[in-house]
């Protein structure tokens, strides 16, 4: 009877967010998603904020989405004084970000339901600082983040402790947490002369990813890790890259995957040129997004290089976006649909790709091509007799 039960209640769930075709909203002026999410009843939120242009004065905003497209738009409430707030992250029912108020940093969390209320994320005092920020929430509600003057990284759940992760006396940042708990993000290092990409276990184990690009200088090697897949299986960020063309060290886009983040991907373009930029989001299903010199961009493991945004929006879907995507800063998989926040003008675009990839332009043409093949081949076989000889 269990088994009965559930089966209608997983058809309901996937009914909730399946749909037949892409999605793009516009969500006004003046605005920038920072991040989204979907939960299981289909309705989409976004989070970011909206600037005065007047008195640049930042308002924290969460933008619901309905399963009917009817859009909503709440201020996310600041603490009491004049705040600017940054909105960075939301997954699940919780959101977090920080209010700047003077020169005063202050960690802060909001829930879906109450918007109203903010929670004041707890400091770690150094030196007699308290200032901190938050850049990464999961579902669960725990948060990863930094002090703002002493640069410690820190976790902690929502309501409850903030911890100092694991970095002898090193400065560093927790910029993003999965589901399982697993915090990524970067810390310098004296002994290696750079900025190194990190890992943080919930054993409390600390893995530096690997970074091959080493040089001579002030700083001999930079890496950032800057997004975790939900499930741990990829890792986005960056290394700094010597560009020949510039002859400076540049920010590129990569990506940690395989057992133990062992394989680094330097992602390019479809010229095969570095991608100078970095990847701000990556998903379970092997989709990584983020922005470049040349624009937002999206990129799948099985893909040679990554598309620009537009493209691949127009390309694939039909999608004509009305305004260049400078940047995708953040991708939800729902297991149907993959949910974007993107930036140039505020935008949502949720589109359709089940548990399959959309293929690259080449793999499409292949795909073309061998089903034309497929059909030419059936249509010899059936005007052919037994004999070999044509059939009418």
């Amino acid at each position: 009877m269990k088994h009965l039960l559930a089966f209608p209640l997983f058809l309901f769930l996937v009914a909730a967010i399946a749909q037949a075709s892409p999605i793009l909203i516009d969500l006004g002026p003046n605005r920038v998603m920072t991040s989204v999410s979907r939960n299981a009843d289909g309705a989409v939120y976004l989070v970011g904020h909206e600037v005065n242009p007047e008195t640049l004065v930042q308002t924290g905003l969460l933008v619901s989405i309905a399963t009917d497209q009817t859009v909503s738009v709440q201020n996310l409430r600041a603490p009491p004084g004049p705040n600017s707030l940054y909105i960075t992250h939301i997954r699940g029912d919780y959101i977090v970000g920080h209010s700047l108020q003077g020169l005063t940093l202050q960690g802060l969390a909001w829930t879906v339901d109450d918007p109203g209320t903010p929670i004041p994320i707890e400091p770690i005092f150094v030196n007699g600082a308290g200032d901190t920020y938050v850049e990464g929430v999961n579902s669960h509600g725990q948060y990863s983040g930094t002090t703002a003057s002493a640069r410690v990284p820190m976790t902690g759940q929502v309501g409850g402790e903030t911890i100092a992760l694991n970095t002898p006396n090193e400065l560093g940042v927790g910029w993003a947490v999965s589901e399982n708990g697993t915090v990524v993000g970067e810390r310098t290092s004296d002994e290696a002369n750079g900025i190194l990409a990190i890992v943080w276990g919930t054993d409390e184990s600390v893995q530096v990813l690997q970074n091959p690009f080493v040089y001579s200088g002030d700083l001999s090697q930079i890496a950032f890790a800057k997004s975790i897949a939900p499930n741990d299986s990829l890792l986005g960020g960056f290394v700094g890259i010597f560009d020949e063309i510039t002859e400076r060290i540049r920010e590129a886009a990569v990506i940690w995957s395989g057992e133990g983040w062992s394989e680094l991907t330097v992602l390019t373009d479809q010229d095969g040129n570095t991608l100078w930029g970095e990847v701000l989001g990556v998903t379970d299903n092997g989709y990584a997004v983020g922005q470049s010199s040349i624009g937002g961009f999206i990129w799948h493991t099985s893909w040679s290089y990554a598309q620009l945004f537009n493209s691949w929006a127009l390309g694939e879907f039909g999608i004509s976006i009305p305004t260049w995507v400078t940047s995708v800063n953040d991708v939800f998989w729902d297991g149907v649909n993959l949910n974007f926040a993107l930036e140039g003008s505020a935008y949502f675009l949720s589109a359709p790709v089940g548990e399959s990839p959309v293929p690259e332009p080449a793999g499409l043409l292949l795909l073309a091509i061998g089903t034309l093949s497929y059909f030419r081949a059936r249509l010899r076989s059936r005007n052919v007799g037994a004999d070999g000889t044509p059939s009418c």
